[in-house]
């Protein structure tokens, strides 16, 4: 479907305490994830008409505070970045559906199309579930069965060997859960609970997973709950088992909010963000898994929480975008 990426919606934030956002990206494709990291970062346009702010230093204070004060806190836009050649931003549609903060989605390759799940549209929490055709439509769809509880906060992953969606954890802000659902996706689309065994993790919210290729698992990390969380878990997608991976919290510690990609070729997952530094960690779950801080070369990202990323295969890199703390980020590096 096109060497790209694509972002949906999110929280743009109304404080008149918010700095000004920074305006970078990559700066070229390279193999960051092989040997010696290296970030880059190029100043373009980006996609900041939806928020209702201009990425211009020069304006004066009290402009930059008027012009922040006219940001909408969820945007329902979808924009894709290009990654070949020199990347560009265009927007792909939206403002047919429900603006949504904290809805999580995956890429669906056999459709070829973005599907949605849950978040916060306003007050209240969803369970709806909506997919994207990627030139623009949106379309809600009804899967049969009796769906999660409405939530946000909680992570999904796409499983290639059952085509379907999985989604674990989140909060409503009265419960937080731990349960596992699975949305197939081939003809009509049905929700089924999946009952595990072994363990289970506590139940969390803000944290993160990836799907590990080479054992067929999803792996868990970090995240809120009853207490925070920094161990790992991995589910064993055949059979439904839960194992721990990393039993404490060492290496990057308690986590909430950060982002994971999954490494192939170096079968490792690799983290950033959640908190006030901008490490790498990484656990290589080749023989005993352990944490690593990774080195890296260039300028990297400011520190973030709340970003999404993904895993760029032809470029073997992981691209960040987003994410806010003492600002917000329009960076995608």
């Amino acid at each position: 479907m096109g060497n790209r990426m694509v972002i949906y919606g999110g929280y743009g934030g109304t404080s008149d305490n918010m700095p000004e956002r920074r305006v970078v990206a990559v700066a070229r494709r390279k193999p960051g994830l092989d040997g010696a990291l290296a970030f880059g970062r190029t100043a373009l346009r980006t996609p900041v008409s939806d928020l209702g702010v201009q990425p211009d230093d020069s304006l004066d204070g009290d402009v930059r505070r008027r012009r922040r004060r006219q940001r909408r806190d969820v945007t329902d836009l979808a924009w894709s970045l290009s990654l070949s050649g020199s990347p560009a931003w265009n927007e792909i549609g939206g403002r047919s559906m429900p603006r949504t903060d904290g809805a999580t989605a995956i890429f669906d390759p056999i459709r070829g199309r973005l599907v949605t799940f849950g978040g916060r549209p306003s007050q209240t929490y969803t369970n709806e579930v909506w997919m994207y055709d990627l030139v623009g439509n949106w379309t809600q769809l009804t899967p049969t069965g009796t769906p999660p509880a409405p939530r946000t906060g909680h992570t999904t992953i796409y499983d290639p060997v059952r085509d379907r969606m999985l989604v674990y954890g989140g909060t409503d802000s009265v419960n937080t859960y731990g349960d596992v659902w699975a949305l197939s996706l081939s003809g009509s689309p049905a929700w089924t609970h999946v009952v595990t065994n072994g363990g289970p993790p506590v139940a969390r919210f803000q944290h993160v997973a990836v799907y590990d290729s080479q054992r067929d698992r999803m792996v868990v990390h970090g995240g809120g709950g009853p207490g925070d969380t920094g161990e790992m878990w991995a589910l064993n997608l055949s059979t439904n088992t839960w194992t721990s991976v990393i039993g404490s919290p060492s290496g990057p510690g308690f986590r909430q909010d950060h982002v994971a990609v999954y490494d192939p070729i170096n079968d490792r997952i690799v983290m950033f963000g959640g908190t006030s530094d901008d490490a790498l960690w990484s656990v290589n779950f080749s023989g005993t898994p352990t944490w690593s801080q990774l080195a890296h070369n260039g300028t990297p990202p400011l520190a973030r929480s709340g970003m999404a990323a993904v895993y760029d295969a032809p470029a073997h890199s992981m691209l960040i975008f987003g994410g806010s703390e003492a600002a917000s980020y329009d960076s995608v590096e």
